[in-house]
């Protein structure tokens, strides 16, 4: 089938030239052929280039070579790094891709990272629960200085203010 379809178009390439007919010389009239097959003169086969090959089913594969070198652009290369060891888990943008600053170009994952976010959210734990423990002794302190009217002395005995007695 495909070399039935090659003849046909490599036919009707021949025949769409355009050169003037040669009505001189009376061509004689092909055989009788059978339908599907396309028989070519010796004049019509020296002016193409024509391929016989079995039919088979396959891919058709162009090699082509191009000597070349390629390199990165040094003015527009920019290396990354990061300050903790990770594995990158995924890549945001593309190579060649035009990318703002701050802008998030990979997800690392990192077992440094996790251990310090982890030690982060125990600090901050503690420092709320230092708050808390802070505002509710003041908040005891201030009371107890307002009920008694004296203000504690370092050994936790209370002077009154109006007479200095102890």
């Amino acid at each position: 089938m495909q070399c039935l379809a090659a003849c046909t178009i490599v036919a009707l390439s021949i025949a769409c030239e355009n050169k003037p007919a040669d009505t001189s010389a009376a061509k004689p009239d092909p055989p009788t052929t059978q339908p599907g097959v396309l028989r070519l003169t010796p004049e019509e086969l020296s002016r193409i280039q024509l391929e016989l090959a079995p039919v088979a089913q396959g891919q058709i594969l162009s090699h082509r070579q191009f000597p070349a070198t390629v390199q990165a652009n040094q003015n527009e290369l920019a290396e990354v790094t990061t300050l903790i060891r990770g594995r990158v888990v995924k890549v945001h943008v593309d190579v060649g891709q035009d990318v703002r600053k701050r802008a998030l170009l990979a997800t690392l994952h990192s077992v440094d990272l996790g251990m310090a976010e982890g030690e982060y959210l125990k600090d901050k734990a503690r420092l709320e629960e230092a708050e808390r423990s802070y505002g509710r002794a003041k908040e005891l302190y201030d009371n107890k200085s307002g009920e008694s009217g004296g203000t504690p002395t370092p050994r936790g005995r209370h002077e009154d203010r109006a007479s200095g007695s102890a």
